[in-house]
């Protein structure tokens, strides 16, 4: 009997022991046959590009033309995806909050992590501490166009006609970035117009077209063929020279604001802790896929102005842009929202 009980008391523990070997057995196993997420070294499933901007617009035109290159070169789907809302907020969330195993990627831009931390009182990202930058990809021109019946050809007279007649005037606020380029220019100026919100270019549009607003400062990408058209007015461009895609144009800076220059820039970025070799591979796989001749002319067709570059240089860069919009909404007078 006692050696019933023996048994029987024994018998219990000697199984769990042996089931306990077999766990950590077929645990020991398991990590020999997956390697950490930070050591993953291949895309193994479908690669998502989340755009903070409605489809049509520039930044959603761009992505639309990488992913087939990409998802050939990485052997992986690569989708786009739009999520509007905040000034990009709400799809830079999203990418912060993803799991982090390089296969959920932010179009980013000047605006999601430039102008948005100077514009906002919270975030609900952090744009240093949430994200792995991957790559630049380049900048769009922009431009001020106004509908035709606003009695302007340029800015100058832009600007004389808004000091004349204080509050008939509208600007269309697509973006972050559009924000702050649109008040710098009016303190600059020293006009003041009303903004009207909108949610991205694209959208904002056909209120322009239709001359509900009167003007807006956005991506030659979307309002170009409407100046091409005749139905959109450009009056200046943002950048520090004049455009060889409208070369008759002038500057903001030569025209009434000097030293004026704002640019607008996407780049791609991964969940902070993503695996640091697909970041390498998808920086490799993006420079290729635009130093191609046909990505080259789709982006000049787009106004847009390819920039590329390592991931090092690109973690450097994204800081510095974030202090120089600081500086420009402080100097705008932009309460943050």
């Amino acid at each position: 009997m006692t050696n019933r009980h023996t048994h029987h008391a024994q018998g219990p523990l000697c199984i769990s022991r042996r089931m306990g070997l077999t766990a950590a057995l077929g645990a020991a196993l398991a990590m020999l046959g997956a390697a950490p997420v930070g050591a993953q070294t291949a895309f193994t499933k479908t690669i998502t590009l989340v755009v903070p901007t409605a489809a049509g617009g520039g930044s959603d035109a761009v992505a639309r033309t990488l992913a087939p290159i990409l998802s050939a070169a990485l052997g992986q789907p690569v989708v786009v995806e739009n999520k509007l809302g905040a000034g990009g907020s709400i799809a830079a969330t999203a990418v912060a909050r993803a799991p982090a195993d390089g296969h959920t990627l932010l179009v980013g831009s000047s605006a999601t992590h430039g102008a948005n931390p100077s514009l906002y009182k919270s975030l609900s990202y952090d744009p240093i501490k949430d994200f792995a930058p991957v790559v630049p990809i380049g900048s769009f021109l922009f431009g001020l166009v106004a509908h035709p019946s606003v009695p302007a050809s340029g800015i100058k007279e832009l600007v004389a006609y808004a000091k004349a007649n204080p509050g008939k005037l509208t600007y269309a606020g697509v973006s972050s970035t559009s924000i702050v380029m649109t008040e710098t220019m009016l303190r600059g100026a020293g006009v003041d117009v009303l903004k009207i919100p909108h949610r991205s270019a694209a959208i904002a549009l056909p209120d322009l077209i239709a001359g509900r607003i009167s003007m807006a400062v956005l991506d030659l990408a979307t309002g170009g063929p409407m100046v091409r058209d005749g139905k959109l007015r450009l009056l200046a461009i943002t950048s520090r020279d004049r455009s060889s895609l409208f070369p008759d144009t002038p500057t903001i800076s030569e025209s009434v604001v000097p030293g004026f220059a704002v640019e607008s820039w996407i780049g791609l970025f991964a969940p902070a802790q993503s695996p640091a070799a697909l970041v390498e591979k998808m920086n490799a796989a993006v420079v290729a896929a635009l130093a191609r001749p046909e990505v080259k002319a789709r982006f000049a067709s787009l106004s847009f102005d390819i920039r590329a570059s390592s991931v090092g240089e690109f973690r450097d860069f994204v800081p510095k842009e974030i202090d120089k919009f600081t500086r420009l909404v402080r100097a705008a007078g932009i309460e943050a929202e």
